[in-house]
């Protein structure tokens, strides 16, 4: 469990969110909330930060444990979560997406790229 804001992985998750341009160099982006959570697709998701409040909760429900054991993931004391949430109410779960990149001729031609 991470306790700490000083923490490495804290101070790059808060980058992600609060800089477009980090989050571009990166190629990454930040989704929050537990429907974000439910909907991301697995072959997207890079890393999954859960508050302890949020795990203590909702950590053994099937659709929330299915997801985690085939992902990444980090517990965040409650204060650390809040201390890096961009909302002002947080759930207690967000995820470090991949970002989609998409050449020229793939827009261009108007084919479904999914």
């Amino acid at each position: 469990m991470i306790e700490s804001t000083k923490n490495a992985q804290i101070k790059t998750l808060s980058a992600l969110i609060k800089k477009s341009k980090v989050r571009d160099e990166e190629g990454l982006y930040v989704v929050e909330g537990r429907r974000m959570f439910e909907e991301a697709p697995e072959v997207e998701i890079k890393k999954i930060y859960l508050s302890a409040g949020f795990m203590e909760h909702f950590g053994k429900d099937p659709a929330v444990k299915v997801k985690l054991e085939k992902a990444e993931y980090e517990i965040l004391s409650d204060p650390v979560y809040e201390y890096v949430s961009d909302t002002k109410t947080p759930q207690g779960i967000m995820c470090v997406m991949k970002q989609k990149e998409y050449s020229l001729e793939q827009v261009m031609s108007g084919e479904d790229p999914f």
